[in-house]
């Protein structure tokens, strides 16, 4: 079954050249395209995509925004899926966009390497949380400083903190080890770990538990 996308952008070159070429990709079923706040909830009205892909910074939209606009989608279609794409990839938008609801997030530059933006769109799809390869490390980073009070109560570890964020963002155990140099041995063993101390049996239920007591941000 094709994933159903809709492009919301304010860049009309922008907007067409993304569904020129994810319509070129089998799976990938690009069913409409919007440029605002109004032309978007128009269109899901009538029909609503399984992930819309959204540029974070829109304008003509007064003071709001793709992070405005993220969050007041997800209030009425809580079931869509979003990825914020941008040119720009400072950690405050990208945040703010995992904030809003978010469910990934896509520089722009990588906006037409199939291999990143399918796996994107096939984690999001998967209730996973996706970011750019070296965006999820400065992410990271950010989450483990703002989030250390809330790692304390839970009474995790730095590192097993490392390794549910990780998680959350639909990482394999060969990959989280790779990105945090263990071997794929150490990385189960914080992952049994983490579900013990936080009462999941999977790791869907891990991540659903996090975003719970405020761990982890989606």
């Amino acid at each position: 079954m094709n994933i159903k996308v809709l492009i919301v952008d304010d860049d009309p070159l922008g907007r067409q050249g993304m569904t020129s070429w994810l319509s070129d990709q089998d799976e990938i079923e690009v069913v409409g395209e919007a440029s605002n706040e109004t032309e978007t909830f128009a269109f899901l009205e009538k029909q609503q995509p399984d992930i819309i892909c959204m540029d974070v910074s829109l304008h003509g939209m007064f003071d709001r925004s793709g992070i405005e606009l993220t969050r007041k989608i997800l209030e009425k279609f809580p079931t869509i899926r979003i990825i914020g794409c941008s040119m720009r990839e400072g950690i405050d938008d990208i945040l703010s966009m995992f904030d809003a609801g978010a469910s990934g997030f896509v520089a722009k530059r990588y906006i037409y390497d199939a291999e990143i933006l399918v796996k994107a769109l096939r984690e999001v799809l998967d209730g996973k949380l996706y970011c750019s390869p070296e965006i999820s490390q400065r992410v990271l980073a950010t989450l483990l400083q703002r989030n250390s009070g809330k790692n304390k109560q839970a009474n995790l570890t730095e590192r097993e903190l490392e390794v549910l964020i990780l998680v959350a963002q639909g990482k394999t155990v060969k990959e989280i080890g790779s990105l945090l140099f263990l071997s794929e041995r150490t990385v189960e063993t914080h992952k049994h770990t983490l579900k013990v101390k936080l009462g999941a049996h999977t790791d869907a239920d891990l991540v659903k538990e996090a975003i719970r007591r405020g761990l982890i941000i989606v």
